[in-house]
């Protein structure tokens, strides 16, 4: 299955699961939002920039990482309810 038959599947029921399929699937896809988001600018030295690569996130705010928590609860939620409904189905001798 690719990701877009899986989000065009998704949003028939989450229709808010695209736009945030969007915003961070970047970060999977190896793409700008890793260079955006690890490059700042070098407030002490003018045309330079500094970027880090590792396990931990310097300079993302709390906010967004409370976002980010928020959407990965909501979408486990999700497949959760889809999980359940299969069940159902299978107990019922769907």
């Amino acid at each position: 299955m690719r990701d877009d038959y899986l989000i065009a599947k998704a949003k028939e029921d989450y229709p808010w699961m695209e736009e945030v399929y969007k915003e961070t699937s970047g970060f999977i896809h190896f793409s700008n939002k890793h260079i955006y988001n690890a490059t700042k600018k070098n407030a002490g030295a003018p045309q330079t920039l500094n970027t880090y690569i590792g396990k931990y996130d310097h300079d993302v705010n709390l906010q967004s990482k409370i976002e980010a928590y928020a959407c990965m609860i909501e979408i486990s939620n999700c497949i959760l309810n889809l999980i359940f409904g299969w069940v159902d189905t299978k107990r019922i001798g769907g």
